[in-house]
């Protein structure tokens, strides 16, 4: 992306620091959206506010995407209320325990994130290393390799596989699983926006961890896709 020296500083920065992490927003969301078609919008959303980005409507362009963020995490989190109610096992509330602490951490970083994109130009460098220093504090990348490692079902995460958890106590009920997966989706994206941002302000190789994450993303797909075709259609 061109940068002219005419821009202010710190929008330069801003530009830098958020345009990656935008681009893997509308990768994840090419690959979900065939079979979960809410993500086509969102990763419209994010074109969108790249193509602003450019046109230098940065402030504009930031709260329009807060705001599809906003009623994107809004509406699933009811969806994953819904399913709570037949969702009943000792199990299942384990997984849940070490997954909501991940959520926790996740929602904490993005906020953070949000709130260094929306800073005023006086304020964006304290609310630069503001970001820097809660996203340390909500354990960096853990969380979101946390997340990875429980939607494959990696032992080193937990015992057993989210997807496989949640099919077993909903009897592979579709409509389930299909919120659940949207949830997850929205998690990696809310996750993904602070990693990369923080990869670029923290100097590290954001080519090698964007190759990594597309990897991630694709075995995600793939074992979503795998486990929505077991389903029962209701």
């Amino acid at each position: 992306m061109a940068l002219t020296k005419a821009e202010p500083e710190h929008l330069i920065e801003l530009k830098e620091t958020i345009c990656t992490g935008l681009g893997c927003v509308v990768n994840i969301c090419s690959f979900f959206s065939n079979y979960l078609p809410i993500f086509g919008t969102v990763g419209t959303v994010a074109k969108n506010v790249l193509a602003i980005l450019d046109d230098r409507k940065e402030r504009e362009a930031i709260g329009k995407l807060k705001t599809e963020f906003d009623s994107l995490n809004n509406h699933l989190d009811q969806l994953w209320k819904q399913g709570e109610a037949v969702l009943k096992d000792i199990k299942k509330a384990a997984v849940d325990a070490q997954l909501n602490r991940v959520i926790a951490n996740l929602n904490n970083q993005f906020r953070s994130f949000m709130e260094m994109t929306e800073a005023k130009p006086e304020h964006f460098e304290k609310r630069k290393e503001d970001f820097i220093k809660r996203y340390k504090i909500a354990k960096s990348d853990q969380n979101l390799q946390t997340l990875y490692e429980s939607v494959m079902g990696h032992p080193k995460a937990f015992h057993q596989g989210i997807l496989e958890v949640y099919m077993e106590h909903s009897g592979s009920n579709r409509d389930v699983m299909e919120q659940l997966c949207k949830y997850i989706i929205s998690l990696f994206i809310m996750g993904l926006l602070p990693f990369m941002s923080h990869a670029t302000l923290r100097g590290l190789d954001v080519e090698k961890e964007e190759k990594k994450w597309t990897k991630n993303l694709q075995d995600v797909q793939e074992k979503m896709e795998e486990t929505l075709s077991s389903c029962k259609v209701n």
